[in-house]
């Protein structure tokens, strides 16, 4: 795969793998019922305990996926309990409220999720409904 990114092309290897939706979801702080721009997930912000425990500075900004509705947009694009998104379309979030508005800034096209999982951060795209 080749990757460009601020003009700067970069090879990467990828593997696929088919995505696994085997959580339930409770309704939560990005899981609007009626919300076009909804995720379908439960967020809460990054604590400093949490982002030391991922491997992020103490000081790291972000929003902590607790939970995945299996049938959600977030689900379809992959998102798992425990990533943490960073940013939306390069713009970082720290509050529930800004993931909101991020996403319905973007409700008719595809948003740009920057997740940090284990060890890495990827990024993720999230079609519209």
């Amino acid at each position: 795969m080749v990757l460009i990114r601020d003009g700067s092309e970069r090879n990467l290897t990828v593997k696929l793998d088919e995505a696994v939706a085997s959580r339930s979801a409770r309704r939560g702080a990005d899981d609007t019922s009626g919300d076009k721009a909804a995720l379908g997930v439960s967020v809460a912000p990054l604590t400093a305990d949490m982002a030391a425990r991922a491997g992020l500075q103490k000081d790291a900004r972000g929003l902590v996926v607790e939970d995945v509705a299996p049938d959600g947009r977030a689900a379809k694009a992959g998102i798992e309990r425990g990533d943490i998104i960073q940013e939306v379309n390069r713009q970082a979030v720290q509050t529930v409220d800004e993931l909101r508005t991020a996403i319905r800034r973007t409700s008719d096209r595809p948003a740009l999720l920057l997740v940090h999982r284990g060890e890495r951060d990827l990024f993720v795209t999230v079609r519209p409904s």
